[in-house]
């Protein structure tokens, strides 16, 4: 907390009232610049908007629409480029719905043969194993063991009861 003599001690900063040059996190010798220009861009244009702006630019253009008067001084924000804009943003979204479609549809046409294959090999190791046996070197050759490698049953011996 200040205290009053550190107040009166202290540089007033005449342009705003209560603050003083000493006060902790107060900048006054490095002045941020002025903007010359004014940015009106989004700062990040890699990540895809929320619905809720998209939906507000659409209802802006709608209502710019209405208006009979509107005439911008830089013709690159007139009406046609709006509605321009509009129609490129629809004709791209409808070309990502149906590439996302297309995707979809060759990743569940992968996923089912992936499966037809899987089927087919555990139905040929079932066939191998009939025609050579338990115990052959072909089952081991499609993966599986031999029936010779599983380690034997060991029987528990009776626990006797000590003497009492």
């Amino acid at each position: 907390m200040i205290r009053c003599e550190q107040k009166l001690n202290a540089m007033p900063n005449w342009d705003t009232p209560g603050l003083y040059f000493d006060m902790p996190g107060l900048r006054y010798d490095d002045p941020a610049a002025w903007p010359t220009t004014s940015n009106t861009m989004a700062k990040d244009q890699t990540k895809p908007l929320d619905a809720g702006t998209l939906a507000d630019d659409k209802a802006a253009i709608d209502a710019c629409a209405e208006i009979a008067t509107y005439k911008p001084s830089n013709t690159d924000f007139a009406q046609a480029a709006l509605d321009a804009a509009q129609k490129s943003l629809e004709a791209t979204v409808t070309a990502y719905n149906q590439a996302e479609q297309a995707f979809d549809t060759a990743r569940d046409n992968m996923v089912a043969a992936e499966w037809a294959r899987h089927n087919l090999v555990l139905g040929m190791r079932t066939q191998v194993k009939a025609q050579f046996g338990d115990d052959s070197n072909e089952l081991q050759s499609v993966g599986l063991k031999k029936k010779s490698e599983y380690k034997k049953k060991t029987s528990k011996k009776a626990a006797t009861k000590p003497a009492a």
